[in-house]
């Protein structure tokens, strides 16, 4: 058994190498109101859509980036960041603050791509579904 921190708890072990099938893992979150205060309101339980999901999502992996290798460019924070915004709205206030924070603080950090002449500073516009893809695609 793991705890990720006070909220998230996994369960799960390696599958045996003779084992017919993958292992199972088994995680889930826990909150308490008089602890922390909601991301969102609890009209959107017990099933939030698809898009709050991974607006969510996203915001989550701005927060617990510290701890990963997934936000290594600026575009990839960009990225999260995009999609955190297509349900900012939803979201606590302080919440959002703190995804604008987290955003500012690596685009300062990281280092701007370079460019050539022969480049065109174009850049694509794509829906945040398919800049998800192209992300988990890469990984």
């Amino acid at each position: 058994m793991l705890a990720f921190s006070h909220r998230l708890m996994h369960w799960g072990s390696a599958a045996d190498a003779r084992a017919p099938a993958p292992r199972i893992s088994l995680a889930f979150a826990a909150a308490d109101p008089a602890f922390e205060k909601a991301y969102f309101p609890h009209a959107f339980l017990p099933m939030p859509s698809l898009d709050l999901r991974v607006a969510l999502l996203a915001g989550q992996v701005l927060k617990n980036s510290s701890n990963e290798h997934v936000l290594t460019t600026r575009t990839r924070v960009s990225l999260f960041y995009r999609l955190f915004g297509t349900m900012a709205e939803v979201f606590d206030r302080d919440y959002c603050n703190e995804k604008r924070q987290v955003n500012q603080m690596f685009h300062l950090k990281l280092p701007r791509m370079s460019t050539t002449v022969n480049v065109p500073l174009e850049v694509k516009e794509e829906s945040a579904e398919e800049g998800l893809t192209a992300l988990l695609d890469g990984l």
